[in-house]
Protein backbone atom coordinates (compact mmCIF):
# COMPACT_ATOMS: atom_id res chain seq x y z
CA UNK A 1 0.00 0.00 0.00
CA UNK A 2 1.50 3.38 -1.15
CA UNK A 3 1.55 5.54 1.77
CA UNK A 4 -0.25 9.16 1.61
CA UNK A 5 1.24 12.09 3.35
CA UNK A 6 -0.20 15.96 3.63
CA UNK A 7 1.63 18.36 2.49
CA UNK A 8 3.07 20.77 5.46
CA UNK A 9 0.61 23.63 6.49
CA UNK A 10 1.79 27.33 5.60
CA UNK A 11 0.50 30.40 7.12
CA UNK A 12 -3.34 31.49 6.32
CA UNK A 13 -4.49 27.34 6.28
CA UNK A 14 -7.01 26.50 7.66
CA UNK A 15 -7.86 24.49 10.68
CA UNK A 16 -10.80 22.19 10.98
CA UNK A 17 -11.53 22.00 14.34
CA UNK A 18 -13.67 19.18 15.38
CA UNK A 19 -14.96 16.98 18.66
CA UNK A 20 -15.37 13.19 18.11
CA UNK A 21 -16.22 12.94 21.64
CA UNK A 22 -15.89 14.48 25.39
CA UNK A 23 -17.19 18.01 25.86
CA UNK A 24 -14.56 20.50 27.31
CA UNK A 25 -13.95 23.57 28.97
CA UNK A 26 -14.04 26.87 26.97
CA UNK A 27 -11.39 27.99 28.54
CA UNK A 28 -8.76 25.44 27.75
CA UNK A 29 -9.78 25.08 24.66
CA UNK A 30 -9.34 28.78 23.81
CA UNK A 31 -5.88 28.66 25.02
CA UNK A 32 -5.15 26.43 22.36
CA UNK A 33 -6.57 27.88 19.36
CA UNK A 34 -4.60 31.04 20.48
CA UNK A 35 -1.69 29.02 19.91
CA UNK A 36 -2.74 28.30 16.28
CA UNK A 37 -3.99 31.53 15.39
CA UNK A 38 -0.54 32.87 16.92
CA UNK A 39 1.05 30.60 14.24
CA UNK A 40 -0.80 32.23 11.42
CA UNK A 41 -3.44 29.63 10.92
CA UNK A 42 -7.30 30.24 10.52
CA UNK A 43 -9.38 27.93 12.35
CA UNK A 44 -12.73 26.91 11.37
CA UNK A 45 -15.87 25.12 13.78
CA UNK A 46 -17.70 22.47 13.36
CA UNK A 47 -21.16 23.30 13.80
CA UNK A 48 -21.78 21.43 16.87
CA UNK A 49 -18.57 21.11 19.14
CA UNK A 50 -20.00 23.50 21.71
CA UNK A 51 -23.12 20.76 22.12
CA UNK A 52 -23.18 18.83 25.35
CA UNK A 53 -25.42 15.70 26.12
CA UNK A 54 -25.36 15.58 29.99
CA UNK A 55 -21.54 14.93 31.35
CA UNK A 56 -20.39 12.53 28.79
CA UNK A 57 -20.22 13.83 24.78
CA UNK A 58 -19.81 16.98 22.58
CA UNK A 59 -22.92 16.16 20.90
CA UNK A 60 -25.12 13.23 19.46
CA UNK A 61 -23.41 10.43 17.78
CA UNK A 62 -25.53 12.16 14.58
CA UNK A 63 -24.21 15.78 15.72
CA UNK A 64 -20.40 14.65 15.55
CA UNK A 65 -20.57 12.57 12.54
CA UNK A 66 -21.86 15.73 10.55
CA UNK A 67 -19.21 17.89 11.77
CA UNK A 68 -16.45 15.22 10.96
CA UNK A 69 -17.78 14.68 7.47
CA UNK A 70 -18.49 18.51 6.85
CA UNK A 71 -14.46 19.19 7.36
CA UNK A 72 -13.30 16.61 5.49
CA UNK A 73 -15.20 17.33 2.16
CA UNK A 74 -14.55 21.18 3.36
CA UNK A 75 -12.56 21.95 0.17
CA UNK A 76 -11.46 25.67 2.62
CA UNK A 77 -10.02 22.72 5.25
CA UNK A 78 -6.35 21.89 5.22
CA UNK A 79 -6.52 20.21 8.30
CA UNK A 80 -8.39 18.25 10.78
CA UNK A 81 -7.55 18.82 14.24
CA UNK A 82 -9.88 17.56 17.18
CA UNK A 83 -11.00 18.90 20.47
CA UNK A 84 -10.46 16.67 22.85
CA UNK A 85 -10.78 12.98 22.77
CA UNK A 86 -13.22 10.33 24.93
CA UNK A 87 -14.87 7.23 25.01
CA UNK A 88 -17.24 7.86 22.75
CA UNK A 89 -15.30 8.42 20.07
CA UNK A 90 -15.16 4.97 18.44
CA UNK A 91 -19.19 5.75 17.77
CA UNK A 92 -18.31 7.56 14.87
CA UNK A 93 -15.13 6.35 13.66
CA UNK A 94 -17.71 4.84 10.96
CA UNK A 95 -17.75 8.18 9.15
CA UNK A 96 -14.68 7.19 7.96
CA UNK A 97 -16.39 5.17 5.07
CA UNK A 98 -15.06 4.20 1.18
CA UNK A 99 -16.32 7.83 0.13
CA UNK A 100 -14.55 9.47 2.90
CA UNK A 101 -11.44 7.89 2.56
CA UNK A 102 -11.11 8.05 -1.02
CA UNK A 103 -11.52 11.30 -0.66
CA UNK A 104 -8.98 12.02 1.71
CA UNK A 105 -6.24 10.04 -0.43
CA UNK A 106 -7.21 12.20 -3.46
CA UNK A 107 -7.22 15.12 -1.17
CA UNK A 108 -5.13 14.52 2.04
CA UNK A 109 -5.41 16.11 5.27
CA UNK A 110 -3.60 16.09 8.19
CA UNK A 111 -5.87 14.81 10.79
CA UNK A 112 -4.42 15.66 14.53
CA UNK A 113 -5.05 14.33 17.58
CA UNK A 114 -4.18 11.50 20.81
CA UNK A 115 -5.81 9.30 23.29
CA UNK A 116 -9.09 8.38 22.29
CA UNK A 117 -8.54 10.12 18.95
CA UNK A 118 -6.91 7.49 18.07
CA UNK A 119 -9.66 5.50 16.67
CA UNK A 120 -9.40 7.74 13.46
CA UNK A 121 -5.80 7.49 13.30
CA UNK A 122 -5.27 4.51 13.25
CA UNK A 123 -8.38 3.91 10.70
CA UNK A 124 -6.41 6.20 8.73
CA UNK A 125 -3.25 4.17 8.74
CA UNK A 126 -4.84 1.14 7.79
CA UNK A 127 -5.92 2.63 4.61
CA UNK A 128 -2.95 4.09 3.98
CA UNK A 129 -3.31 7.68 5.15
CA UNK A 130 -0.32 9.35 7.48
CA UNK A 131 -1.80 11.63 10.57
CA UNK A 132 -0.39 13.08 13.59
CA UNK A 133 -0.39 11.91 17.25
CA UNK A 134 -0.27 15.01 19.40
CA UNK A 135 -2.13 17.37 21.70
CA UNK A 136 -5.91 18.09 21.27
CA UNK A 137 -6.94 21.69 21.04
CA UNK A 138 -7.92 21.18 24.91
CA UNK A 139 -5.13 21.09 26.98
CA UNK A 140 -2.48 22.11 24.34
CA UNK A 141 -0.92 24.54 26.11
CA UNK A 142 -0.37 22.36 29.24
CA UNK A 143 2.68 20.58 27.50
CA UNK A 144 6.32 22.41 28.05
CA UNK A 145 6.95 25.11 24.82
CA UNK A 146 9.48 22.19 23.48
CA UNK A 147 6.75 20.14 22.80
CA UNK A 148 4.56 22.86 20.94
CA UNK A 149 7.48 23.90 19.37
CA UNK A 150 8.58 20.79 17.78
CA UNK A 151 4.62 20.46 16.56
CA UNK A 152 4.99 23.63 15.17
CA UNK A 153 7.86 22.04 13.22
CA UNK A 154 6.36 18.82 12.20
CA UNK A 155 2.86 20.62 10.61
CA UNK A 156 5.11 23.05 8.89
CA UNK A 157 7.75 20.90 7.52
CA UNK A 158 10.64 22.14 9.52
CA UNK A 159 13.43 19.97 10.11
CA UNK A 160 12.87 18.11 13.10
CA UNK A 161 15.04 15.22 15.11
CA UNK A 162 14.15 12.90 17.77
CA UNK A 163 14.89 13.19 21.58
CA UNK A 164 18.34 11.53 21.92
CA UNK A 165 17.31 9.90 25.01
CA UNK A 166 15.50 6.85 25.97
CA UNK A 167 16.14 3.22 28.09
CA UNK A 168 16.49 0.13 26.04
CA UNK A 169 15.08 -3.13 27.35
CA UNK A 170 16.08 -5.34 24.25
CA UNK A 171 18.59 -4.48 21.89
CA UNK A 172 18.06 -4.83 18.35
CA UNK A 173 17.76 -2.93 14.88
CA UNK A 174 14.67 -2.55 13.15
CA UNK A 175 12.85 0.05 10.25
CA UNK A 176 9.07 0.35 9.49
CA UNK A 177 6.63 2.87 9.75
CA UNK A 178 5.48 4.22 12.86
CA UNK A 179 1.85 3.03 14.21
CA UNK A 180 1.49 5.05 16.91
CA UNK A 181 -1.46 5.13 19.24
CA UNK A 182 -3.34 5.01 22.64
CA UNK A 183 -3.09 1.31 23.67
CA UNK A 184 -6.63 1.57 24.71
CA UNK A 185 -7.62 2.95 21.22
CA UNK A 186 -5.17 0.00 19.55
CA UNK A 187 -6.88 -2.42 21.11
CA UNK A 188 -10.03 -1.02 20.06
CA UNK A 189 -9.52 -1.34 16.92
CA UNK A 190 -8.06 -4.59 16.17
CA UNK A 191 -10.10 -7.04 14.62
CA UNK A 192 -12.43 -4.59 12.76
CA UNK A 193 -12.14 -2.80 9.23
CA UNK A 194 -10.16 -0.10 10.99
CA UNK A 195 -7.03 -2.29 12.44
CA UNK A 196 -4.13 -0.97 11.44
CA UNK A 197 -2.22 -4.15 11.74
CA UNK A 198 -4.19 -6.22 9.82
CA UNK A 199 -4.32 -3.96 6.78
CA UNK A 200 -1.47 -3.63 5.49
CA UNK A 201 2.06 -5.49 4.83
CA UNK A 202 4.65 -3.02 5.54
CA UNK A 203 6.82 -3.81 8.82
CA UNK A 204 5.94 -1.36 11.68
CA UNK A 205 7.74 0.43 14.66
CA UNK A 206 4.55 0.25 17.08
CA UNK A 207 4.45 3.25 19.65
CA UNK A 208 1.68 2.88 22.50
CA UNK A 209 0.97 4.92 25.69
CA UNK A 210 -1.48 5.58 28.08
CA UNK A 211 -3.09 6.35 31.32
CA UNK A 212 -5.56 5.44 33.95
CA UNK A 213 -5.83 2.15 33.39
CA UNK A 214 -6.32 -0.97 35.09
CA UNK A 215 -2.81 -3.47 35.64
CA UNK A 216 -5.02 -6.12 34.64
CA UNK A 217 -6.67 -4.68 31.61
CA UNK A 218 -3.12 -3.43 30.39
CA UNK A 219 -1.71 -7.45 31.21
CA UNK A 220 -4.95 -8.26 29.40
CA UNK A 221 -4.41 -6.26 26.41
CA UNK A 222 -0.97 -6.88 25.29
CA UNK A 223 -1.51 -10.51 25.25
CA UNK A 224 -4.42 -9.49 22.83
CA UNK A 225 -1.64 -7.49 20.75
CA UNK A 226 0.90 -10.04 21.28
CA UNK A 227 -1.37 -12.80 19.75
CA UNK A 228 -2.38 -10.68 16.58
CA UNK A 229 -2.61 -12.80 13.48
CA UNK A 230 -0.49 -10.33 11.87
CA UNK A 231 1.87 -9.61 14.86
CA UNK A 232 4.70 -10.30 12.58
CA UNK A 233 4.29 -6.93 10.84
CA UNK A 234 5.83 -5.27 14.12
CA UNK A 235 9.71 -4.88 13.96
CA UNK A 236 10.15 -2.93 16.87
CA UNK A 237 8.48 -1.77 19.64
CA UNK A 238 8.76 1.85 21.74
CA UNK A 239 6.60 2.12 25.44
CA UNK A 240 5.58 5.91 25.87
CA UNK A 241 4.14 7.06 29.19
CA UNK A 242 1.76 4.38 30.99
CA UNK A 243 0.64 7.17 33.90
CA UNK A 244 -1.25 6.42 36.75
CA UNK A 245 -2.01 2.96 36.60
CA UNK A 246 -4.74 1.85 39.04
CA UNK A 247 -6.18 -1.83 40.18
CA UNK A 248 -9.52 -2.32 41.39
CA UNK A 249 -9.41 -6.36 41.43
CA UNK A 250 -6.08 -7.39 42.30
CA UNK A 251 -4.21 -4.77 44.63
CA UNK A 252 -1.60 -7.17 46.10
CA UNK A 253 -0.57 -8.38 42.94
CA UNK A 254 -0.49 -4.72 41.14
CA UNK A 255 2.17 -3.60 43.65
CA UNK A 256 4.65 -5.98 42.25
CA UNK A 257 3.75 -4.76 38.63
CA UNK A 258 5.79 -2.76 36.61
CA UNK A 259 5.19 -1.78 32.59
CA UNK A 260 8.73 -2.99 31.50
CA UNK A 261 8.91 -6.01 33.18
CA UNK A 262 5.28 -6.69 32.31
CA UNK A 263 6.26 -6.33 28.73
CA UNK A 264 9.87 -7.71 28.32
CA UNK A 265 8.24 -11.03 30.18
CA UNK A 266 5.02 -11.26 27.38
CA UNK A 267 7.64 -10.18 24.68
CA UNK A 268 9.89 -12.72 25.10
CA UNK A 269 7.43 -15.61 25.51
CA UNK A 270 6.63 -14.74 21.33
CA UNK A 271 10.68 -14.35 20.48
CA UNK A 272 12.47 -11.04 20.81
CA UNK A 273 12.39 -7.61 19.56
CA UNK A 274 13.80 -4.37 19.72
CA UNK A 275 11.77 -2.83 22.88
CA UNK A 276 12.65 0.18 24.16
CA UNK A 277 10.96 2.99 26.32
CA UNK A 278 10.90 7.03 25.88
CA UNK A 279 9.57 9.32 28.26
CA UNK A 280 8.81 11.98 25.97
CA UNK A 281 5.04 11.19 24.62
CA UNK A 282 1.68 10.13 26.14
CA UNK A 283 -0.85 11.30 28.56
CA UNK A 284 0.43 13.22 31.77
CA UNK A 285 1.68 11.98 34.50
CA UNK A 286 -0.27 13.73 37.26
CA UNK A 287 -3.98 13.86 37.55
CA UNK A 288 -6.08 16.90 35.74
CA UNK A 289 -2.79 17.65 33.99
CA UNK A 290 -1.79 19.71 37.70
CA UNK A 291 -3.38 22.41 36.31
CA UNK A 292 -0.50 23.34 34.08
CA UNK A 293 1.46 23.93 36.40
CA UNK A 294 3.99 21.05 36.19
CA UNK A 295 4.27 20.98 32.63
CA UNK A 296 5.83 17.48 30.59
CA UNK A 297 6.96 16.98 27.03
CA UNK A 298 4.21 15.16 24.41
CA UNK A 299 6.10 15.43 21.23
CA UNK A 300 4.06 15.12 18.45
CA UNK A 301 4.80 11.69 16.23
CA UNK A 302 3.04 11.02 12.32
CA UNK A 303 1.67 7.84 12.39
CA UNK A 304 2.70 6.30 8.88
CA UNK A 305 5.89 7.79 8.29
CA UNK A 306 9.31 5.12 7.82
CA UNK A 307 11.51 5.80 10.67
CA UNK A 308 14.33 3.21 11.78
CA UNK A 309 14.99 1.78 15.07
CA UNK A 310 18.51 1.50 17.32
CA UNK A 311 18.48 -0.05 20.43
CA UNK A 312 21.95 -1.00 21.63
CA UNK A 313 23.47 1.28 24.12
CA UNK A 314 20.78 3.77 23.69
CA UNK A 315 17.17 3.93 22.29
CA UNK A 316 17.59 5.93 18.52
CA UNK A 317 14.55 6.71 16.53
CA UNK A 318 15.84 8.35 12.82
CA UNK A 319 13.71 9.60 10.12
CA UNK A 320 14.01 7.47 6.81
CA UNK A 321 11.30 9.99 4.98
CA UNK A 322 10.59 13.52 5.88
CA UNK A 323 7.56 13.68 7.33
CA UNK A 324 5.29 15.96 5.64
CA UNK A 325 4.35 15.72 1.74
Amino acid sequence: MDFIKPKALKEGDTVGIFAPSDWFSRRHFDEGIRVLKGWGLRVKYGKHIFERVEDFMAGTREQRVEDLRSMIFDEEVNALWAAEGGYAAPEIRSVLGEREIEHLRKNPKWLIGYSDVGVFTNSLFANGIASIVGPNIWGLTYWKPGSIAWLHCLLFGNEIFFPDRGEVIIEGEAAGRLLVSNLDSLVANLGTKYDPILHGDDKIILVVEDWKQNWSTLSRQFETLFDHEKFGRIAGLVLGRFSLMLEGSYPKWAKRQDLVSLVREKLLRRGSLPLVSIDYFGHPSHWHYNQGKLKEDNFSLPAGILVSLSASKRAKISWLERPTG
